[in-house]
């Protein structure tokens, strides 16, 4: 790589961080950052890492806090901290910190390179998502020597950073941009150029004679057009952006004694994809290391992104999960669906085929493994021990309380082993039980950071399960007046009251609602309750008021 000029790269680094006041990079719950998922995925690889409860989390590159707030919402009894170069971010941090009560929150205005006068004490798991490539190489340096220093001995890093050769193809249009813009000093006067640039290349006519690289001029023009201002300003016009390879990045990091782990959960679905195209091309299991394998899946894949988990060197790690984990306190959850008359074809051989809704699926004619989806499905989102779900499934397939036969339990494990690593989304394994209500749940409130979010008026919310939730507004009208304490009477009156007003006029399929006063009341019930049902399925919902 080219040497770095580093007294005139530390100047427009520090001049290219107050564009981070002048155009914010927001910060969302980001699912594969949440211990929840650290932990799992350090557990299946062979760590003992810290209990999701009670660890300790430092998160750099912070921004407001909306990655490292839902967290400490939901576990109360961990302790975070972050770190951000913005005041104007940290100030806003802050701000939710003291709105949401957080005792367990501390977030710092400083330079990640002088972490050795910022921080005292260990971490289990460290969080980088969104800065690694967009920092100078000796704070990238820095970073690494932060993991090292700090993380516990079972403790996990999360970087995220953009990969080549993906980026590559992006970068065509970031020197196009940068270009464009570069007797432009303003950041919004910079988006504004570039917008009319991305219109124009757009709209370029092909006319059968467009070259390969004005075709991906256009193409990566249109792409940009839908995406944010912050996203195209900080991506695309900041000073830097540093995209390297995955073995490059491997072993930049196996210099500061630190190791790939694995990739972040539910991070590698294209590398998953292009594996099943590749095989038996130049993808070989038997022969290649796994840093080869990952590196040969980006460049048939063209991957452009990057979620890694790092830990030390001297941790002893394993590959793959096993069905050993199944007796390890285990827990699944799963909100696969499938369609039959009769649960007679649950106890036979037929094969039936569960459905996500993300259009993964799987299909299956052992007994044992269709009752127990069917029974997963039933207490979702809530995880549950996995012999809890295999009794239960096995009272579905029998009468009588009978003991599960040996052999029967070895090929459930195996299949739902074969489903996790096929699409987490099939079934979930957890070691944590996160806090959620069900819909018939008496005393239930918002998810507290949600909530939050709501008196900011925001449809965009983050739930128990890290996860983003879109909604609308009589979703937020439901969840407001639960935690205003109002019963189920109380809020269909209220919804009641809307629809005479003409602020609610159809159901959530677009059903109209009209007839009599009892009638309409009817409807509203039924709404209300569809309405709450999948609130709770969105683990948006907690037990008896606020997690935090």
């Amino acid at each position: 790589m080219a040497t770095l000029d580093v007294p005139q790269t530390l100047e427009r680094f520090r001049v290219a961080q107050t564009s981070y006041d002048t155009i914010p990079y927001p910060s969302y719950a980001t699912t594969a950052t949440h211990p929840l998922y650290l932990h799992l995925v350090g557990r299946l690889h062979g760590l003992t890492p810290a209990a999701v409860e009670t660890c300790t989390v430092l998160e750099i590159g912070c921004s407001d806090g909306g990655n490292l707030l839902p967290m400490a919402c939901a576990l109360p009894d961990a302790t975070f901290t972050g770190i951000d170069l913005s005041a104007v971010e940290i100030t806003r941090g802050e701000q939710s910190v003291a709105a949401l009560g957080l005792d367990n929150v501390t977030l710092i205005h400083g330079d990640i390179c002088d972490y050795a006068t910022l921080l005292d004490t260990p971490f289990d798991y460290v969080i980088v998502h969104g800065v690694f490539s967009w920092v100078p190489r000796h704070v990238q340096q820095a970073i690494l020597s932060l993991c090292q220093d700090y993380l516990t001995p079972n403790g996990i890093a999360f970087i995220s950073y953009n990969t080549l050769p993906g980026w590559h193809h992006f970068n065509i249009m970031r020197d196009f941009l940068k270009f464009h813009t570069r007797n432009i000093a303003e950041p919004t006067a910079q988006i504004a150029l570039a917008r009319d640039l991305l219109a124009k290349l757009s709209f370029v006519e092909d006319a059968g004679v467009l070259t390969a690289h004005q075709s991906a001029l256009r193409q990566a023009a249109r792409l940009l057009e839908d995406q944010t201002d912050t996203y195209l300003f900080h991506d695309f016009m900041e000073t830097v952006n540093d995209p390297m390879y995955f073995k490059d990045f491997v072993e930049i990091a196996e210099g500061y004694e630190l190791q790939y782990l694995a990739n972040a959960y539910n991070s590698d679905r294209l590398q998953k994809h292009v594996a099943d195209q590749s095989h038996g091309v130049f993808f070989d299991e038997n022969t290649q290391s796994v840093i080869e394998q990952e590196q040969y899946l980006d460049l048939f894949g063209g991957n452009a992104f990057r979620q890694t988990l790092l830990c030390h060197a001297n941790a002893v790690t394993k590959p793959t999960p096993t069905v050993d984990e199944f007796e390890t306190g285990l827990c699944l959850a799963s909100n696969v669906r499938a369609e039959f008359e009769s649960e007679i074809v649950l106890r036979d051989a037929t094969r039936v085929t569960f459905d996500h809704s993300s259009g993964a699926s799987i299909g299956s004619a052992h007994p044992l493994t269709k009752a127990l989806f069917v029974a997963l499905q039933s207490q979702w989102p809530r995880p549950i021990p996995f012999m809890d779900a295999v009794d239960a499934a096995a009272k579905m397939l029998s009468d009588n309380v009978i003991d599960i036969d040996p052999d029967d339990l070895q090929i459930l494990k195996t299949n739902l082993l074969q489903a996790f690593q096929h699409d987490t989304n099939l079934v979930e394994f957890h070691y944590w039980v996160y806090p959620v209500a069900s819909a018939q749940t008496k005393q239930s409130a918002p998810f507290a950071y949600a909530d939050l979010q709501l008196a900011r008026g925001e449809r965009l919310l983050a739930n128990v399960r890290h996860e983003l939730v879109e909604i609308d507004d009589v979703d937020a009208e439901i969840l407001q007046r639960l935690a205003a304490g109002l019963d189920d009477d109380e809020i269909c009156q209220h919804l009641f009251e809307w629809v005479k007003a003409g602020r609610f006029l159809t159901t959530h399929d677009d059903q109209v609602f009209e007839g009599s006063a009892a009638q309409i009341k009817t409807a509203v019930r039924a709404e209300m309750v569809f309405r709450k049902q999948r609130l709770a399925q969105n683990a948006l919902l907690v037990n008896g008021g606020h997690t935090k």
